[in-house]
């Protein structure tokens, strides 16, 4: 069964630039990785190293599929990379083209109920909280001055 590794230059690692080969053992994955990039990562074959990628199972999602079918070793020209970090394999590219770690986090919304129908579904829409109950704008509390 074909597993994913990452290769890169030993001495400027992977965040200089990386490729993504599908291979049975780190030893192959070098073999192949290096037959197909050679020059792109690094000129000496010493330095060049493969690290295999575990608990990514979106990562299968950039293998060839036919290719991975018949249980054939591969290399990844450019895998889904994050459009603000470029990095890839640590978790998933979302439709966004953001890492986990880019993508913006949700806008807090506050606990209270809406004060028009009294539902708790609302998110916020530019500063103000909007109800996806009925629909209405209000603004968000504000903390009391003391």
């Amino acid at each position: 069964m074909l597993q994913a590794y990452m290769i890169y230059s030993r001495f400027l690692g992977p965040s200089e630039g990386a490729g993504l080969v599908f291979a049975h053992s780190v030893r192959e994955a070098r073999k192949v990785g290096w037959q197909r990039t050679s020059g792109d990562f690094t000129d000496d074959f010493l330095d060049f190293a493969a690290k295999r990628i575990r608990n990514s199972p979106w990562i299968l999602g950039e293998a060839n599929v036919n290719k991975l079918a018949s249980d054939e070793p591969h290399v990844i020209d450019n895998p889904r990379s994050c459009s603000i970090c470029e990095h890839w394999g640590h978790s998933p590219i979302g439709n966004d083209e953001l890492c986990e770690d880019c993508r913006p986090a949700p806008a807090p919304v506050e606990s209270r109920p809406c004060p028009n129908c009294g539902s708790n579904r609302r998110t916020s829409l530019a500063g103000n909280i909007v109800c996806l109950g009925c629909g209405m704008y209000y603004a968000p509390a504000r903390e009391e001055e003391e």
